[in-house]
């Protein structure tokens, strides 16, 4: 066995383990730096910080608005320790690290020859993971299930497997210390320093764990289909027989969001559209048969767009809601796997008041987020666009929501 440095003492690598809640994000970020260096406290003034500024933003426009907003509550953390990924992109730059997306042109090359990069971030229905490379020896540190090293061979593999399995991926960048186990003296009973001996025998002990609950499951079934009685798991009684069916900690909580789509929230009768200078004005009322031909133009027209998709009735979804130019706002629900094409699709196909030429009709257009400062441009031949800050536009058309780091309640300016 490779030696950590220290003498004869055996290579080791810091994990946490979850319990039954959601700070999957605190515990990957520990992983990341190796070591008890984040707390739950840490994370939760972040988040309030981000919450503050969301307000500030929102105290300019509508009260409405401002009153829903703080209804809703805080979209950056939950009660049960889940934080979003603006919370985890703010942790990590405070120490000078960067989480970047994988679509970004700056790391395709890391995706295809990933052994050149120190770590991962991974990210799917709300659970975060860290691979990290600790002293040249890749490791899975999802705090979720036993850790386990992967091989320099086996990375690709790996990231290929998760990809298939929907998962986003950023990459990590920036100064990541090796583990020091001294630090075990602050450490509690779910934060460990193990040697790949322990993670040996923790996989083998999960193995025959594993093999234990699949036949008490299989018992179960069996005694069922033979008419025998239901053991306590099965009823929901936990005082009897082996209770497997344990709650997953990752299920989101349950909002009642509005269940229609393209509703237009606050915003009455649009003003009546004025002509430009030089525009003739055509009253179609004395016309019956330009404003039938028109009409019939227009409807072929929209036949033509792409549709959006269904919303999604059921699990996990985000709720986007956009302002319009005329101070109405349109609001719809979409699924983490629906892609930023899917938004502009929608809104080009909904008859917004206020705005002509109609989305569908018009060269570029943007959508919006105030803070922190984002553009998703829909330019030449439909593709859509992101701008931050300083950096270059990167094409994210088929993209999906949830690798674009959306969260449950987003907000957009429609502008023209």
């Amino acid at each position: 066995m490779r030696s950590g440095g220290l003498g004869s003492r055996p290579q080791q690598v810091y994990w946490e383990q979850q319990g039954q809640d959601r700070m999957c994000a605190l515990h990957c970020l520990n992983s990341l730096v190796q070591g008890p260096v984040f707390t739950a406290a840490d994370l939760s003034k972040i988040a309030v910080g981000l919450d503050e500024d969301e307000k500030k933003l929102m105290e300019v426009g509508d009260s409405k608005d401002l009153k829903a907003f703080l209804a809703e509550g805080s979209a950056n953390v939950a009660d049960d320790g889940f934080f979003s990924v603006t919370v985890i992109i703010k942790c990590l730059e405070q120490r000078g690290i960067q989480c970047i997306p994988s679509y970004r042109p700056d790391v395709i090359e890391s995706m295809q020859n990933p052994s050149k990069e120190e770590a991962f971030l991974f990210n799917l229905a709300e659970h975060w993971f860290a691979v990290r490379k600790v002293n040249g020896t890749w490791y899975n540190l999802d705090s979720m299930k036993v850790p386990s090293i992967i091989g320099e061979f086996g990375l690709s593999a790996f990231i290929t497997a998760v990809v298939e399995k929907g998962y986003s991926i950023f990459v990590i960048r920036g100064f990541l210390p090796q583990p020091d186990p001294e630090d075990v003296r602050r450490c509690s009973p779910h934060q460990k320093y193990l040697t790949n001996a322990q993670i040996e025998k923790m996989q083998e002990e999960a193995k025959v764990k594993d093999a234990k609950d699949m036949k008490a499951a299989q018992d179960l079934v069996n005694s069922k289909e033979g008419g025998g009685e239901s053991s306590g798991a099965a009823d929901g009684d936990s005082s009897s027989g082996p209770n497997f069916l344990v709650r997953n900690p990752h299920e989101a909580p349950k909002h009642e969001w509005p269940d229609s789509g393209g509703q237009r929230l606050g915003g009455g009768a649009a003003a009546e559209a004025v002509p430009a200078i030089g525009e003739e004005h055509i009253d179609l009322d004395e016309d019956p048969e330009l404003a039938e031909a028109l009409r019939l133009s227009m409807e072929t027209h929209k036949q033509a767009l792409p549709r959006p998709p269904e919303e999604p009735t059921s699990g996990r979804a985000y709720t986007v809601q956009v302002r319009l130019p005329s101070g109405g706002r349109m609001v719809r629900k979409f699924a983490p796997s629906h892609i930023i094409k899917h938004l502009f699709h929608w809104l080009e196909y909904e008859e917004l008041s206020g705005v002509e030429p109609k989305l569908s009709m018009r060269g570029t257009w943007s959508l919006v987020v105030p803070f922190p400062k984002k553009r998703y441009a829909r330019e030449s031949e439909g593709r859509i666009v992101l701008y931050e800050g300083t950096n270059g536009g990167v094409d994210v058309s088929e993209v999906t929501l949830e690798s674009l780091g959306f969260s449950n309640q987003e907000a957009f300016n429609l502008q023209l």
